[in-house]
């Protein structure tokens, strides 16, 4: 970290109070956009300075996003290929199916299982009032 970068190497990301931030260019690059303006032909200002200048972004929302920046070139390497995430996927797809279907047996289970119970209550109170016994069951 104690590394001093090369002018090329970085990139100046003006926000709209004025706030410089001197970024490493990778992580600038990080963003589609930043990355198009730094590199397109054309004789743009972007490119010849290497300083992008965001007139609607406050200098707290372009800090957060020069962190993003530098953590999604930190992190941006571990993260699985695409095929592997489309697999878990649809892995957990069909095991949330599976739960589904056993939590609506299990749900039929419990309501026939207290329709039963609720009918032996009732059988059962009738039974009482017949005797002439006044419970509450």
């Amino acid at each position: 970290m104690g590394e001093t970068m090369k002018k090329e190497d970085t990139v100046k990301l003006i926000s709209a109070e004025g706030f410089e931030f001197v970024i490493d260019k990778n992580a600038a690059m990080v963003s589609q956009t930043i990355r198009n303006m730094l590199t397109s032909p054309g004789g743009f200002a972007e490119t010849e300075h290497r300083e992008v200048t965001f007139p609607e972004i406050s200098t707290t929302i372009l800090e957060k996003i020069c962190q993003y920046f530098y953590w999604s070139l930190q992190y941006a390497r571990f993260a699985p290929p695409l095929s592997c995430v489309i697999f878990h996927f649809c892995f957990l797809k069909k095991m949330l199916k599976r739960i589904q279907t056993w939590l609506v047996d299990l749900t039929s289970e419990i309501n026939f299982t207290k329709m039963v119970e609720d009918e032996f209550v009732g059988k059962l109170k009738m039974s009482v009032i017949r005797r002439g016994r006044c419970i509450d069951v």
